[in-house]
């Protein structure tokens, strides 16, 4: 069989969407801080489009799964593996909430006005996920038991214009590769 053919079927099973979602994150996750080129982290997109695409929460099995892969393969290459306390298992409903804000967002699928309300569902979940990320990480790390929570959230805010404008941006460059992929599939089949 050749590679279309191999493509299409590895389609047709659906798992091509969780593949490239799970690259995606494997391949900008593992080196996020270990390089100065690496790519910004592409997981919160990663889970919103895995809740706009996958109708089933067990999509993000195979993200949580990319996750952990990626963070042990930083952590073996000696990135500072500083976030790993009781505050890291927080990650799991931060990274729902993006999964979730990404399957409400599939209500918006039909219609002119969809692209706005994704994008606008996308930054709401995205500064939720941060929120829930940074206040676990702010309460269970035990690094900042001198400092309130104002001022915390003070020093990190800086953060939040870049997860956002970068999760946005994955975010938008993956819905638009799936439309087209939609439509080449329509045109190739009809």
């Amino acid at each position: 069989m050749n590679m279309r053919g191999r493509l299409a079927r590895f389609r047709a099973r659906g798992l091509l969407v969780p593949t490239m979602l799970a690259l995606a994150v494997l391949a900008t996750r593992s080196a996020q801080f270990a390089s100065v080129f690496a790519l910004p982290d592409a997981t919160p997109a990663a889970f919103f489009v895995s809740g706009c695409q996958i109708a089933s929460a067990w999509a993000m099995l195979p993200l949580f799964a990319a996750v952990a892969i990626a963070d042990r393969l930083a952590f073996a290459n000696g990135v500072n593996d500083a976030c790993m306390t009781p505050a890291y298992a927080f990650l799991v409903p931060a990274y729902a909430v993006l999964w979730g804000a990404g399957r409400r967002s599939r209500l918006f699928s039909v219609g002119a006005t969809w692209w706005p309300r994704a994008l606008t569902m996308l930054a709401a979940g995205c500064v939720a996920a941060w929120l829930v990320a940074n206040g676990s990480f702010y309460a269970y790390s035990g690094r900042y038991a001198q400092m309130t929570a104002v001022d915390y959230f003070a020093a990190t805010l800086p953060y939040l214009a870049p997860y956002v404008g970068w999760t946005v941006l994955y975010g938008t460059l993956a819905l638009i590769a799936l439309k087209f992929q939609r439509a080449s599939q329509r045109v190739t089949t009809s």
